[in-house]
């Protein structure tokens, strides 16, 4: 028996995906990016408005990452003068013509918050009809982010993190519960886990903490998990984006922040002497190092594994059933190439 591949999946799925973060694009600066199989130009004009588009003039196809220049709230390919707006309309047209209806620059939706900036893919090219949530920051560390190409699809991410078995064996846990049924709607899935695991750095008496997990799916690209330990009142938010920018590859971006403590010798006796935010960093970077190794301790098993439309699961793979079936919509009608 053959079973299917991976790229049985369609390798672009509807949804919001993480492109960049707002402070690596300054005020008329123009990148290049790769995005769903293309050359993509993210820009940000000089009244801050950040806009994305296809990387080629439509006139004769020069590409814009590599010659284009921000005007005011224009975008200029010096090749023929050729101008555009943030909407992708041919302001003005070379040899002092009027512009031809058909040089209309390729406009992708941006969504910027959560100080990120957000790309829109549509599976059949339709407008976005949700959006992203505010999370709060006041109160709250830096954010540390990492990123790597790798060679998997944005569904195989998502069924690691919401894997009860995965977290048992990666986390060092001795026991996963979901507390609560999984909440879904249209564009966001919603599981809550109680997690008794290995202390280690925290405690070397006790054999585990309890660790509170929120996990919250926004589509494929995006999740996001807040964790929760109330033995030391410790508050941490994790990021996982997953951009697909070619067949079976994403760009991964993982991120980690950790909220201020209020009481840092709850963790040890000693750390009443120290400042409260240095401690605070001190857990924000080894819990980021702890984060780094539960993706990659198990990444080429999940790089070249199939996508098995039919696996033999077992009790606690509930989740994944579900996730599979929620994820449908995000496909149209469109599942194999």
């Amino acid at each position: 028996m053959q079973l299917p591949k991976e790229s049985d999946l369609y390798p672009f799925p509807t949804g919001w995906y993480v492109i960049e973060q707002s402070e690596n694009l300054l005020p008329r600066s123009i990148l290049t990016k790769q995005f769903v199989g293309n050359q993509i130009v993210l820009f940000r004009m000089e009244n801050g408005q950040a806009c994305a588009s296809m990387a080629y003039c439509p006139h004769l196809g020069a590409h814009l990452g590599l010659v284009g220049l921000i005007e005011g709230n224009l975008i200029r390919c010096p090749f023929h003068d050729f101008e555009f707006d943030t909407l992708g309309v041919c302001v003005k047209g070379g040899y002092d013509v009027k512009p031809s209806p058909k040089a209309k620059l390729k406009m992708f939706p941006i969504l910027e918050k959560n100080k990120l900036i957000f790309i829109w893919y549509d599976i059949t090219g339709l407008e976005p009809t949700w959006e992203i949530p505010s999370f709060e920051w006041d109160g709250w560390s830096k954010l540390l982010m990492k990123d790597w190409k790798i060679n998997i699809h944005p569904q195989t991410l998502i069924e690691k993190v919401l894997n009860n078995n995965q977290f048992v064996y990666s986390l060092q846990s001795t026991s996963v519960v979901v507390r609560k049924e999984a909440q879904i709607d249209e564009q966001r899935l919603n599981v809550s886990f109680t997690i008794h695991r290995n202390a280690g750095f925290w405690d070397q008496e006790n054999n585990f903490l309890r660790v509170e997990l929120l996990v919250q799916a926004f589509g494929l690209g995006v999740i996001v998990a807040e964790a929760f330990i109330p033995e030391y009142e410790i508050r941490a938010r994790y990021f996982i984006f997953s951009c697909p920018i070619e067949k079976n590859g994403v760009n991964l971006k993982i991120g980690l922040m950790v909220q201020n403590l209020s009481n840092p010798e709850k963790i040890n006796p000693l750390f009443a002497f120290f400042p409260s935010m240095w401690i605070r960093d001190l857990i924000l970077r080894f819990s980021f190092r702890a984060f780094k190794r539960y993706f990659f301790q198990d990444l080429k098993i999940q790089e070249n594994k199939p996508h098995l439309c039919e696996p033999a699961f077992v009790n606690n793979d509930s989740l994944i059933g579900l996730y599979r079936k929620w994820s449908e919509q995000l496909y149209g009608n469109v599942h194999t190439e």
